[in-house]
């Protein structure tokens, strides 16, 4: 992916009458912070904003070009860590940027993308995902967007656990690794089905020993 730039301003008009006029001229506002920075009030183009989100996740590393209220600049690697919807529009209303310190290590979740259907489906399984993320810690320049896993050789009856993620150099993950994430599982309605098919097997060869253990007695 192309390296994502957003251009913003220092904040001035902080108070809520301020912000409405912010809305009305199709500005965002939003804060960017790190535990070495800030916290600095910003804002962006409402159009913009719009635009960059649908091609980024929380995971994507993105150069704030800020331009301060004194007319200097600066350029931060920052992470967009919320961003906060209207009720009934759903446009957004604020948002917040995570400025972290290089050379220090991040906590972050990061997306989990499965590939392909697994083995297990073609007989009969349905597939039980647990986890969508997972929270790594690692470097900011070694965050990966995303981590992918191929599943396509899970049978029924097996499980994905973390320990089978192949994450990049420098990243480690914060969950246990015998965690399970997915598992190829038969559905409940055949299982139930399957066990009381065994159940009315059995039955009779139990009703059988009885009427010997009868004969036995007389």
């Amino acid at each position: 992916m192309a390296k994502q730039v957003l251009e913003v301003s220092e904040r001035t008009r902080l108070r809520t009458s301020g912000s409405r006029k912010l809305r009305v001229e199709k500005i965002l506002p939003g804060t960017a912070y790190g535990p070495d920075f800030g916290p600095l009030n910003i804002e962006v183009g409402r159009d913009e904003f719009l635009i960059m989100i649908q091609k980024v996740s929380t995971t994507t590393s993105i150069d704030l070009k800020i331009t301060k209220s004194d007319g200097g600049s600066m350029v931060k690697r920052a992470y967009l860590k919320q961003v906060q919807r209207h009720k009934v529009t759903d446009l957004p209303i604020h948002f917040d940027f995570f400025v972290p310190s290089e050379g220090h290590v991040m906590r972050i979740e990061v997306p989990i993308e499965y590939l392909n259907t697994p083995k297990g489906v073609d007989q009969g399984g349905r597939v039980d995902t647990f986890y969508e993320s997972v929270e790594v810690e690692a470097l900011p320049k070694d965050i990966p967007e995303k981590v992918t896993v191929d599943i396509s050789d899970l049978d029924l009856g097996h499980f994905l656990k973390v320990k089978d993620l192949r994450l990049p150099a420098g990243v480690k993950s914060l969950l246990d690794s015998e965690e399970i994430l997915l598992a190829v599982t038969m559905p409940k309605e055949e299982a139930e089905e399957e066990t009381a098919g065994e159940e009315g097997v059995t039955q009779p060869e139990v009703i059988k020993e009885k009427k010997e253990e009868k004969k036995e007695e007389k």
